[in-house]
């Protein structure tokens, strides 16, 4: 049977025990690889800054253009 969501969203409506939430979980589409144990892989990373800022501040808090 395939998915659908408005029926799914219907039945856990009407879904009362955790039992019945939990077979309705159990219906949910299987969507992109599993995380593994070890936790997720994230594919960025902070740049590195090659270059000092255009913009500085001096002690007295005011900005320099430079």
């Amino acid at each position: 049977m395939a998915y659908n969501q408005k029926e799914w969203l219907a039945k856990m409506d009407k879904a009362t025990t955790g039992e019945e939430i939990g077979a309705l979980i159990m219906e949910l589409p299987i969507r992109g690889p599993a995380i593994p144990e070890d936790g997720p892989e994230f594919s960025t990373m902070e740049q590195q800054t090659t270059s000092r800022p255009s913009t500085s501040t001096t002690r007295t808090a005011k900005t320099q253009a430079g």
